[in-house]
């Protein structure tokens, strides 16, 4: 489902069920953002030597990956998963 038809239809059972899914995890302190993730883009090119554009997608990668399982959002955790993420998309 693209975001236009999310804000075309607000009212639909999938929009409810991701509002409440949001109020959930703003309630219990989860990550619901990259600026809230346990890593920064900084830590990312220091570490995994990922430059431009790769640290914004890398980062987005790992978002996905805590808005699943929230707890791994923990920096040795994420930049674990990081180094893993690298290896899969060069080999």
């Amino acid at each position: 489902m693209t975001l236009l038809s999310v804000c075309d239809a607000p009212h639909s059972e999938w929009y409810r069920t991701a509002l409440a899914r949001c109020a959930e995890l703003r309630r219990r302190g989860d990550c619901l953002s990259i600026g809230e993730l346990a890593v920064g883009g900084r830590e990312l090119m220091q570490t995994c030597g990922v430059q431009g554009r790769m640290v914004g997608r890398l980062l987005e990668q790992l978002l996905e990956q805590v808005l699943c399982r929230p707890e791994l959002n923990k920096k040795e955790t994420l930049l674990r998963l990081a180094r893993t993420m690298l290896c899969h998309t060069e080999g």
